[in-house]
């Protein structure tokens, strides 16, 4: 977060606080995921870091779905995109089938 100047984006699976918004330098771009039924980390937490995000990349709440259980926020400063992926049913799960490819292409669109 206090690194934004020199981080390009960022990816996480099951957690990322996020939430101390007012330390942030600038936007960074985001690919977020997270279950519902994480016992390690509440989704409330991963939530919370996806929406200071999106607020601190100028995103909306409007979304449009990605590939798999993804959204990509809408509105967002060019080059600084948001997508959040919410699953049910994974638990704290790192997602090894999906997350690395998706994580992969997310990064190398930038």
């Amino acid at each position: 977060c206090k690194r934004s100047d020199a981080l390009r984006a960022v990816a996480a699976i099951a957690g990322f606080d996020r939430t101390r918004g007012a330390d942030c330098q600038g936007p960074v771009a985001a690919w977020l995921a997270h279950d519902r039924d994480d016992d390690a980390v509440p989704i409330a937490r991963g939530q919370a870091a996806r929406d200071v995000l999106r607020k601190q990349n100028g995103c909306s709440t409007e979304t449009k779905p990605e590939a798999d259980d993804c959204v990509r926020y809408q509105g967002c400063a060019a080059g600084y995109p948001v997508v959040w992926c919410e699953t049910q049913g994974l638990g704290h799960n790192i997602r090894g089938d999906y997350a690395p490819a998706a994580v992969w292409a997310f990064f190398n669109a930038l």
